[in-house]
């Protein structure tokens, strides 16, 4: 039998993405995960510059493995403020967030900032009355038209609680491919009042797996689980 030797092939990435590009379903699905990618690079350079292994890191954020190595990894599942911090803090770095305005606006926007997007409004159109002034609206009555209004944006949830409270609106939305809460807390996103827009008290919006309905660790104020009202999306 003759001897196979072993040939390897030669690829070159920048022209395959080049002609790949060019094809409208690869550049949308590109597009769409390039968000994810470029922080997956971020991180992995980083552990790069520390001259850590997975396990070190692992061992640092008290975790796995397998969980830093998907961390590295990118996809369409981003993680927690907390994980991203943690993982900062284990390479020896400190995590910066920053909101860079669009230089180019499209019609088109991907998956997250679609969903940044939906968090960041945060507010639902002002009521008016035929006199064209204001109409005040309860709390409720806000957390009501923010969550069927974020059920739309995003089909993806399948439910959406309220916590009542008379000083802030408190959302809890359920999806089941939402990346775990490996800090095994709920962390709501915080956005202030804007009476302009209707919004008349601050908000506090989280996204969790729907599993985890009852068994995170609820915010400081938020209450208990029994508390939460099931709201019509």
């Amino acid at each position: 039998m003759a001897e196979l030797k072993y040939q390897p092939v030669l690829h070159d990435h920048e022209a395959f993405l080049k002609k790949a590009l060019k094809r409208n379903e690869f550049r949308e699905a590109y597009e769409d995960l390039e968000e994810n990618y470029v922080l997956a690079r971020e991180m992995l350079s980083a552990r790069s510059k520390s001259g850590l292994t997975q396990e070190a890191v692992a061992e640092l954020m008290g975790t796995t493995k397998s969980v830093v190595s998907r961390l590295e990894a990118g996809g369409k599942h981003a993680p927690s403020l907390t994980t991203l911090k943690k993982y900062a803090q284990a390479v020896g770095c400190r995590l910066e967030i920053k909101l860079v305005p669009n230089t180019c606006p499209t019609s088109r926007s991907t998956p997250a900032a679609r969903r940044t997007a939906r968090l960041m409004r945060g507010v639902m159109p002002t009521m008016r009355e035929g006199d064209g002034k204001m109409t005040t609206k309860t709390i409720e009555e806000q957390a009501k038209e923010l969550a069927r209004a974020n059920k739309q944006a995003e089909p993806a949830i399948e439910k959406v609680y309220w916590f009542p409270s008379d000083k802030e609106i408190r959302l809890v939305e359920l999806e089941e491919t939402m990346v775990p809460a490996l800090s095994g807390h709920v962390e709501p996103f915080y956005f202030g009042p804007s009476p302009q827009d209707g919004l008349t008290a601050p908000s506090g919006i989280a996204i969790i797996q729907t599993k985890e309905f009852g068994k995170l660790k609820l915010p400081r104020g938020w209450g208990s689980w029994s508390d939460a009202v099931a709201l019509e999306v």
